[in-house]
């Protein structure tokens, strides 16, 4: 009996860390450009409670096509700079 629950407890903990890890990506803000060009802020949360609570941001850039739908949705690379003391 004990082996079992043993055996039962650690396949559903290798499922959670498997499948459980993220969530879905959710939108935070968009914003449109003069060029009829939208662009997204989402944030997904990759945590699995109690070993460890990580989120990841992005910033989508997409054109709004003939019909309406958005098209050409590519990921924007956010670089940052240090200033040089001058």
């Amino acid at each position: 009996m004990k082996r079992t629950f043993k055996c039962a407890a650690a396949v559903g903990l290798a499922s959670v860390l498997v499948t459980g890890c993220a969530g879905p990506r959710l939108v935070s803000s968009m914003s449109r450009t003069r060029d009829d060009r939208y662009r997204f802020i989402w944030y997904q949360n990759k945590s699995v409670p109690p070993f460890s609570y990580t989120s990841e941001q992005g910033l989508v850039d997409c054109r709004k096509g003939q019909s309406g739908q958005l098209e050409d949705c590519k990921p924007v690379k956010i670089l940052f700079l240090d200033k040089e003391d001058k």
